[in-house]
C-alpha cells in the first residue's frame, strides 16, 4: 500500500464521532464509561471528558472508541464505518 492509499484508509477511519453519539451508543450497549474505556484501551477520564464535551480526543482515540463499539456484539455494523479488529 502506498502513502496515498494509507492516508485514504486513515481518512475513512477518522470519520467523526460526536460526544452525543458516543454516549448514546455506550448506553445502548449498556456499558459504563469504565467498560467503554477498557474496550477501547483508553482512560475513563478520556471517555468522560469527551462525552461531557470538555475535550475532543485525538483521532487515534476516536478510532479506538469506534472500534470498540464496532466490535461489540449486537451493534449494527452499518452504524460505524470502522473495520472490525481481529483478536
Amino acid at each position: 500500500m502506498d502513502r496515498a492509499e494509507g492516508a485514504k484508509g486513515r481518512e475513512r477511519e477518522s470519520l467523526s464521532l460526536s460526544a452525543e453519539d458516543c454516549r448514546s451508543l455506550r448506553e445502548e450497549l449498556g456499558w459504563s464509561a469504565e467498560q467503554l474505556a477498557r474496550a477501547a484501551g483508553v482512560s475513563v477520564p478520556t471517555v468522560l471528558t469527551f462525552e461531557q464535551r470538555e475535550r475532543r480526543p485525538r483521532e487515534e482515540t476516536l478510532i479506538a472508541i469506534r472500534r470498540a463499539f464496532r466490535n461489540a456484539s449486537g451493534l449494527d455494523p452499518a452504524l460505524l464505518s470502522v473495520p472490525a479488529v481481529s483478536a
